[in-house]
């Protein structure tokens, strides 16, 4: 497979963006090509689309160089704040809780914002000071109102959402504040068809002329992440139904990622296992009222056995392997719960802006 991988992911960089110019693509990634529905161990080039059509105006290959290539319909990517909140299973109630001290795998969520779910406790130092801060991390459009959010505004645990609907305390349900986080950058729902137009053609010649010359018509974004301050809570160094973090993948170990088995603890669909099934994925996702946002750099992963693998309310859990070492943070994923997207852990630590620098996922014994 490490040879089958190494060519499909230079193809994918010399041709990521002539596909992403289709009008039926959403996403590139290098996966496990699905034959029949069912996820198979052929490396593939992929293409995500809202919906297959049989007669496309404009049919995608069936091969790139050699490369077999699969089409995967999604019927789009969106943050899972837009995604209904099921609140159907006790274990859901369970975590929609008031909970002190407070472990990671919970409800929680900016006072403007239904609820996502807390992925962990983690360090952050000020390299000017040195002082180290212990801090709820979750996603930017949970804590930060995706950009709408500014530093110091109240965060819930629970969400005000479920506080609400369990006829909790709000009060008692108040957490702390914004800390930080990392804005997404996202560009207009109604896009300039010349201006895609131009990207495209640009792009096209480039991949002729094997140059390096890409453009985008937007910014694109690694990381979905933000954190809280606690002022009302104790923290707890261990994950609903995981326990205790074990450590973090390194970038070193990313060609590996694909066919990892991994699990995640959230707030609507508690734990659940998947597979890693694309990396590196670049696609669209949808942020609603926010627009859509470019990511690059991706997990994309499937149920180990049936969905849902994520819904909405799960934004902000940890993705981490069989050995409960953190590989990302899910942000992201289809209408259905049978596709989820993370931010790699490399990624987070890499984007935090000076002052700050990432210390580690807090683990006190």
């Amino acid at each position: 497979m490490d040879e089958d991988y190494r060519k499909a992911l230079k193809i994918l960089g010399k041709y990521a963006w002539k596909y992403l110019a289709h009008p039926d693509v959403l996403g590139v990634s290098v996966g496990l090509k699905e034959i029949r529905g069912e996820v198979t161990s052929i490396i593939s080039i992929r293409f995500f689309v809202a919906r297959k059509k049989k007669k496309p105006a404009r049919p995608l290959p069936k091969e790139i160089k050699g490369v077999l290539t699969d089409v995967v319909e999604t019927r789009g990517i969106y943050a899972l704040n837009l995604l209904s909140l099921d609140s159907s299973k006790d274990c859901t109630d369970y975590r929609c809780q008031i909970f002190n001290p407070c472990p990671g795998g919970v409800s929680i969520g900016h006072e403007d914002v239904t609820a996502g779910t807390l992925g962990a406790w983690t360090i952050l130092e000020d390299t000017v000071t040195r002082k180290h801060h212990f801090l709820a991390m979750s996603n930017a459009h949970v804590l930060a109102n995706t950009n709408k959010g500014v530093v110091g505004d109240d965060i819930y645990q629970p969400g005000l959402y479920d506080a609400k609907r369990l006829h909790l305390d709000e009060d008692e349900a108040y957490f702390g504040r914004l800390f930080y986080y990392l804005p997404v950058q996202t560009i207009g729902l109604t896009k300039c068809p010349f201006t895609r137009l131009e990207t495209w053609i640009h792009n096209l010649v480039a991949g002729i002329l094997d140059r390096r010359t890409k453009v985008m018509a937007t910014v694109e974004n690694k990381v979905d992440v933000a954190w809280a301050k606690p002022t009302t809570r104790e923290d707890l160094a261990e994950i609903i139904d995981v326990g205790k973090i074990a450590g973090r993948w390194r970038e070193e170990e990313k060609s590996k990622l694909i066919g990892t088995v991994v699990q995640k603890s959230g707030r609507t669909t508690c734990l659940t296992w998947g597979r890693i099934t694309d990396y590196p994925l670049t696609l669209q996702v949808n942020y609603g009222e926010h627009g859509i946002a470019y990511f690059i750099d991706q997990i994309g992963f499937r149920p180990k056995d049936k969905p849902p693998v994520i819904k909405g309310g799960d934004s902000g859990s940890l993705l981490l392997d069989e050995k409960k070492k953190v590989v990302g943070l899910c942000f992201a994923g289809s209408y259905n719960g049978d596709f989820g997207v993370a931010n790699t852990v490399w990624n987070i630590i890499n984007e935090i802006e000076k002052p700050w620098r990432f210390v580690g996922f807090y683990n006190r014994m």
